[in-house]
């Protein structure tokens, strides 16, 4: 389904929708300490500027932690 930012506050909570924007990658984040099935990790949230003006913020996803160096 297609949405706009206007029609995006009536719509059911995780409703599936396509719309179009440009990803703000100076206001992009990561949400840290999220687990998933065990494993650690974080959500990484994006602000999409969408073409009338509005922005909305995204979740891309869960990504897998590096665990990396043990310190001992």
């Amino acid at each position: 389904m297609w949405a706009s930012a206007a029609s995006l506050a009536q719509l059911p909570r995780y409703a599936r929708v396509r719309i179009e924007g440009v990803p703000d990658g100076e206001r992009q984040f990561l949400l840290e300490n999220i687990s998933h099935r065990g494993a650690p990790g974080y959500h990484v949230l994006t602000v999409l500027r969408l073409p009338e003006g509005s922005r909305l913020l995204v979740n891309r996803g869960w990504v897998r932690s590096d665990p990396g160096p043990t310190v001992r």
